[in-house]
């Protein structure tokens, strides 16, 4: 079935057709395009496409002159155009005289995909070769400023959409005590989270350890965007639960194990935590403060996930709280800062995925008294192992980073 018999649908994952034509090119100049071709899901398109004319309007303005769809489609087709030059030139033509360009795709293709008030989508095969050409200014940190622009515009968007229309059951009351939003602030703002996870399940094929990121962006208005990210633990590290105080957490043995700069990373949920309650007692006798998890799974999952994806619906929105630890736990030779946990009887999820007891505390905050063990997310400070690197990683996926 050629690429263009499929429907764009928003929750198309991971399906593999065949290129429809045309011999296979190759990718960033380097490495052959697969006649094998996983099918584009409709958001993605969108996004690239969005990226795509961002890029074509930054040109113009770093270069001071104007870029039309030509000059952008002769960089996308740079390789397809040297091949038919080449082969224009054994058949005798003179190429100096009328520049060959390959006729996969045409610079009648941008215009009218860009047209003022279109909603056509590229067809897969097309789009391979502008899915091919962002990858690769993304590779050379060509696109940083471009995909931060556009990635902050959209979560501003949804930011303000949850602010105007999400009205919390249990909203702030107003009366919370001076500072209250500086210590959230050190909690959601800029910050990493990492959890242990061990699925009990029969399937050999499922990695059977992981590590869930959780990466905080900037906290405005009691929301605060949020990446979920999930990190292959390799095969055969046997890693134990360190102990801090009263918090036990095998992620943190993992991270001075793992170099997750080059780990593989599955992007699982773009989200936001939006607060909703502050003032409630937590297990560390602090001030915790309850939230929603608000939660949509990626639209550009490709084949290169893998059968951790199947778990995670579209959307997920768990209640969470979020809470400082105590001074025991803050000045420990491996600090813990904070925790993000759920109440008894929510985040099924998450214990489905075996994320890991953090505390064996018996003193919680809800209605009353609770004697099960706290599982949860620890926060990784900067006396944390591999604290650096996480920033990096999670300032990647600030501006919609993806492992190419």
């Amino acid at each position: 079935m050629s690429a263009s018999g499929r429907s764009d649908g928003p929750g198309a994952k991971g399906k593999v057709v065949t290129l429809r034509g045309g011999k296979a090119g190759e990718a960033g100049g380097k490495k052959p395009v697969d006649p094998a071709l996983v099918y584009f899901p409709e958001g993605l398109k969108r996004h690239y496409m969005d990226l795509l004319l961002r890029y074509k309007q930054q040109l113009a303005m770093e270069t001071g002159k104007r870029v039309g769809w030509l000059a952008i489609r002769d960089r996308i087709m740079a390789h397809e155009d040297a091949l038919e030059v080449e082969k224009q030139r054994r058949l005798g033509v003179d190429v100096t005289v009328d520049r060959p360009r390959s006729d996969r795709v045409k610079v009648g293709d941008f215009k009218q995909w860009f047209l003022p008030g279109n909603t056509h989508l590229p067809m897969d095969w097309k789009f391979q070769y502008i899915d091919r050409f962002i990858r690769g200014l993304r590779a050379e940190g060509l696109l940083d400023e471009v995909e931060r622009e556009a990635s902050n515009a959209k979560r501003e968007y949804h930011r303000e959409c949850l602010a105007i229309f999400y009205h919390p059951q249990n909203a702030f009351q107003g009366n919370e005590p001076a500072g209250y939003e500086a210590e959230l602030a050190g909690i959601l703002d800029g910050t990493t989270f990492a959890a242990y996870c061990r699925p009990q399940i029969d399937d050999p094929s499922f990695e059977r350890e992981y590590m869930l990121f959780l990466f905080c962006h900037t906290f405005k208005g009691h929301i605060s965007p949020v990446d979920v990210v999930a990190c292959v633990v390799p095969p055969g590290l046997v890693s134990g639960a360190l102990q801090v105080g009263s918090v036990q957490s095998t992620a943190l043995e993992c991270l001075r194990r793992v170099d997750t700069l080059s780990a593989r990373l599955i992007h699982l949920y773009s989200g936001f935590i939006v607060l909703e309650r502050y003032g409630l007692s937590s297990p560390m006798r602090t001030s915790a403060a309850s939230a929603s998890l608000v939660l949509s799974n990626a639209s550009g999952a490709g084949a290169a996930q893998s059968m951790l994806t199947v778990f995670f619906p579209r959307h997920y929105n768990p209640p969470v709280f979020l809470f400082p630890t105590a001074a025991e736990e803050r000045d420990g030779a491996i600090p813990v800062s904070s925790a993000i946990t759920w109440p008894a009887g929510g985040a099924d999820l998450f214990r489905q995925l075996g994320v890991e007891v953090i505390s064996q505390s018996k003193t919680y905050w809800i209605e009353g008294p609770r004697t099960d063990p706290l599982a949860g997310f620890v926060q990784i400070s900067e006396r944390g192992p591999q604290y650096g690197g996480l920033q990096e990683l999670r300032d990647k996926f600030a501006i919609g980073y993806r492992p190419c």
